[in-house]
């Protein structure tokens, strides 16, 4: 998007600046045929649009019992490494409940019922 370039959204104008750091990063001028990536350290709002998750969620993620996902605090901000967070993410895949074998849960809470008595 060029520098204060106008567009509408519902009823209100909105003027999107490329180069202003409240967006998130600073965009390089470039040819449409290149990519543009966002900078390796994003604030929560950066990364908030960057995954596509609220900030909730990104605190969530943070305070997991087994493997939250690494931040680091500078003064009251807390920051994330870019290739960190994607490593992360990628760690954490889907798993659809036909992948849990439910049966196996059930025989190891009866196992551990019985020795309870």
């Amino acid at each position: 998007m060029v520098p204060n370039q106008r567009r509408q959204r519902s009823s209100q104008t909105i003027v999107a600046d490329q180069n202003d750091p409240a967006d998130g990063f600073l965009a390089a001028e470039v040819s449409p045929s290149q990519h543009v990536q966002p900078p390796e350290w994003l604030d929560m709002k950066a990364l908030t649009r960057y995954a596509c998750v609220s900030e909730r969620t990104i605190r969530e993620w943070i305070h997991l019992p087994v493997s939250p996902l690494p931040a680091y605090q500078v003064g009251r901000k807390l920051l994330f490494r870019r290739s960190t967070f994607d490593h992360w993410l990628e760690a954490h895949p889907f798993k659809s409940a036909d992948a849990v074998d439910i049966s196996c849960i059930v025989n190891d809470v009866l196992i551990g019922l019985g020795e309870a008595s």
